[in-house]
């Protein structure tokens, strides 16, 4: 283990401020079922308010993750669905069920169920909660929480938009009054061709996008004392996924490339009573229901290329859905403090249909299909409570969740598991507020993420050859994962200025980190959770804004981590062995990211400028390749003209070229060298939006 230089990192967090005249915005945030100033709650907090957002006007939530330091996202997709947050979090998914995604994303308090579906059209706030959020969110929250709630206003907006790489969008929002409540529906679609390059097919839309939303939000109140909202959400995505060049560019040579189908639906209904005593009783019921269909030439070129005869793909059909009900009771506030406490129950389903097609061309062996069915079944349960204590300038927090986890999978391979355990979450949060527009806290957390069963290494042990089989007896099961966090922070706002500085360090105990291994005897790509070893984790969070006059604006956002992973075995597949890593950084956890910018406010426009990079990473832990780090230029300009509310985007100017997922093995049939591949993202794409207010 490791101990944090704290005395280094404090002195890092260090920032001085001059007074000025343009004014700072308030923001609202969520945070441990409490209401209230992001400069006086506890924890790292970020938001990105309604003004950025129709500044910036990005489509999908993984479009801001660069904004959101410590946080770091992979794609292996069409868009970027697991996130790491301080290097805690999934990166990709393919046989084995997650039923925890350790950064859950939620829609107006509601688990959205699939990052994929987190479409910004019509969103008036993104937050980020970092590090352990399990008290409230329970073990989806593990890792953090990042929350999305969508406009409520009674605006009508008409909105068009075309860009780069044949984009087009066009989306209307509009709200009313019902009663003493509101109404408000969006409707949006997007289309882009992509920009990957097929030479095998002379096709520039096969990444392309294809996406249509449907959000209606809704509040009334049956009786004086009762509210209810409603969020209602359906989406479609039929997206385009060819993605993997053999020479590291955005030309492919695929002759059957992939899809990146979603079709999700969201509603969420919560009813508030407030009782006589001033006590509030709230009832949260969701449902989530998806189907997604991912498929990518497993071969990634056309028959011919470099003598090769292969015809293969792979494709995952997975349906998945949840019904969940929150049963929650908020005191009043006595004049001591308050208390929350709550009853949580879920049930979830997911089914997966694999197909894996392969054909040698000219082989006298007839063509293969291999397939399989798998269904995975899971429970939760949960109580958990909050009490809330002030005294004077003090303030103490503490919060607790028990939760019962149980699935059960079975698959077509006869292979069948089950499990039962017990989560434990808890923290503690004490709060000093010396003076108006001050706050430092301490906060100690833990949060659990259950174990289970390496389902795809667990179904295809028997066809292993004789080393791995031994290898992976030990792993075909992984461990519950303990986090526990210590977070120290000061916040500081003026009229002009703020400050937000976290320093952090995480201890993960049978840390579930994700890896894979090639099986050459027999064929076989193996993915896994391995939790042997443990891992720990320190880092800063430093957010800073200044106003430098009635024009200029500032901003810069820091993040710096420190991961070690004690001990990892994996296939090393250039050693062609079993290798022991000691003291490896966790992967995609770049030892430091950063945003900063400067706004110009003219009197007809205004206009940002924006820095934004990171630092190199690790992808995978059998092997030592490394994704390299990024430094991106944006520009971002609005105003009005005729009326009319217009926004001018260009990202990554520079048309720098980095990645948000990579592979490493022999891909290559002019070589068959290992080999680092980077999935790309995009170069630079520019556009403009058009409002219309009616």
């Amino acid at each position: 283990m490791f101990k944090p230089p704290l005395k280094t990192l404090l002195a890092s967090a260090v920032a001085v401020a001059s007074p000025s005249l343009l004014a700072i915005e308030e923001i609202t945030v969520s945070a441990d079922f409490i209401d209230g100033s992001i400069n006086q709650l506890a924890g790292s907090l970020s938001a990105l308010d309604s003004e950025l957002l129709a500044r910036q006007v990005p489509q999908h939530i993984d479009s801001l993750l660069d904004s959101l330091v410590n946080v770091s996202f992979s794609s292996a997709g069409s868009r970027g669905r697991f996130m790491q947050v301080r290097g805690v979090g999934d990166l990709e998914q393919f046989q084995d069920p997650k039923n925890y995604p350790s950064v859950v994303v939620t829609l107006n308090g509601v688990e959205l169920g699939d990052a994929g579906a987190a479409l910004l059209f019509d969103i008036g706030q993104v937050s980020l909660a970092r590090g352990p959020q399990a008290t409230s969110q329970g073990a989806v929250g593990h890792a953090g929480a990042l929350a999305l709630a969508s406009r409520t206003d009674d605006s009508r907006t008409l909105q068009i938009g075309l860009g780069s790489d044949g984009l087009w969008q066009a989306g209307i929002a509009a709200g009313a009054a019902l009663g003493d409540g509101a109404v408000r529906l969006a409707l949006y679609q997007a289309s882009e061709d992509g920009q990957t390059r097929n030479l095998a097919l002379n096709r520039d839309d096969t990444a392309g996008r294809d996406e249509q939303l449907a959000r209606l939000t809704a509040s009334f109140k049956p009786a004086p004392l009762t509210e209810v909202g409603l969020t209602a959400q359906w989406l479609d995505a039929d997206n385009g996924y060819d993605a993997w060049s053999l020479d590291d560019e955005r030309t492919t040579l695929s002759d059957q490339p992939g899809s990146d189908q979603l079709r999700h639906a969201l509603l969420g209904v919560t009813v508030a009573h407030t009782h006589y005593s001033g006590a509030v009783s709230e009832i949260i019921i969701s449902h989530s229901d998806s189907e997604t269909f991912y498929s990518y030439d497993a071969d990634w070129v056309y028959v011919g290329f470099a003598d090769s005869g292969v015809i293969s793909s792979e494709s995952f059909a997975r349906e998945k859905n949840y019904t969940a009900v929150d049963i929650r009771w908020n005191s009043r506030s006595y004049q001591a403090g308050s208390f929350t406490a709550g009853l949580y129950l879920r049930d979830a389903e997911e089914t997966l249909n694999y197909r894996y097609p392969w054909d040698d061309v000219g082989d006298e062996f007839e063509p293969s299909v291999l397939e399989s069915t798998s269904d995975y079944q899971s429970e939760q349960q949960a109580l958990y409570g909050q009490w809330r204590s002030e005294q004077g300038a003090v303030e103490w927090i503490g919060a607790a969740r028990l939760e019962r986890f149980s699935d059960d999978y079975r698959d077509s391979n006869a292979f069948d598991s089950s499990s039962d355990e017990w989560l434990r979450h808890w923290a503690l949060t004490a709060n000093y507020r010396p003076a108006d527009g001050q706050l430092w806290y301490a906060r100690l957390a833990q949060s659990e993420k259950p174990g289970g069963i390496n389902t795809s290494a667990s179904a295809n042990q028997v066809w292993m050859s004789d080393g791995f089989q031994l290898f992976t007896a030990d792993k075909l099961r992984f461990d519950s994962e303990q986090l526990r966090s210590l977070e120290l922070g000061y916040k500081w706002q003026t009229a002009s200025s703020e400050l937000r500085a976290t320093l952090f360090y995480n201890q993960r105990n049978n840390a579930q980190l994700e890896s894979w291994m090639w099986d050459d005897a027999a064929g076989l790509w193996i993915g896994y959770l391995d939790s042997t070893g443990d891992s720990a984790s320190y880092g800063l969070e430093l957010e800073w804004q200044q106003g430098w006059g009635e024009q200029l604006s500032s901003y810069a956002n820091l993040g710096l981590l420190r991961t070690q992973v004690e001990s990892i075995t994996s296939f090393d597949l250039d050693q062609w062995g079993f290798n022991e890593r000691r003291d490896r950084d966790q992967a995609k956890s770049p030892t430091y990211q950063y945003s900063t910018g400067l706004r110009l406010q003219l009197p007809a426009a205004q206009l940002e400028l924006q820095l934004q990079g990171s630092g190199d990473s690790y992808y995978g832990y059998y092997h030592d390749g490394k994704l390299p780090g990024y430094h991106l230029l944006n520009l971002f300009v609005s105003g009005q003209l005729g009326g009319i509310d217009l926004s001018l985007w260009g990202r990554n100017l520079a048309d720098r070229d980095y990645a948000v997922h990579g592979l490493y093995f022999a891909g290559d049939p002019r070589t068959w060298v290992n080999e680092s591949y980077r999935q790309l993202a995009p170069g630079r794409s520019f556009g403009a939006t058009a409002q219309w207010q009616f």
